[in-house]
């Protein structure tokens, strides 16, 4: 699957990690999840929020299979949700796992309550 180039910072983005940006009236904008989350907080008027990326991680589940997961950070409103995911064929399926926090909360935390999830079901 061929990246997307993102409108904000021109760096090639994976599909699973744009967001269009915008409305109707002013028109969108394709970007990754970096430059979403920035442009969200600045939108919301969130001082210091900063977009934490996680580098994939593989797990074996029950019955010996192993499982790559992985992980977007969104900001949202009153939140940020970190989701945990596996690919296939370059998209989003298999497990999926999110968690919700405070924007202004420990971005390590979340991810532990992801694998806390994981691993009880």
């Amino acid at each position: 699957m061929q990246p997307i180039i993102c409108d904000a910072c021109r760096q090639p983005t994976v599909a699973h990690d744009v967001v269009n940006y915008g409305s109707m009236e002013g028109g969108y904008r394709q970007l990754c999840g970096r430059c979403f989350n920035e442009a969200a907080a600045n939108r919301l008027g969130l001082q210091g929020f900063e977009h934490v990326g996680f580098e994939p991680v593989c797990m074996i589940d029950a019955r010996g299979i192993e499982h790559e997961f992985q992980f977007r950070t969104r900001l949202f409103g009153p939140g940020v949700a970190i989701d945990a995911f596996e690919l296939r064929d370059g998209s989003p399926a298999g497990y999926e796992f999110q968690v919700i926090g405070k924007p202004d909360g420990d971005p390590l935390e979340l991810l532990a309550r992801i694998f806390h999830a994981t691993t009880t079901g």
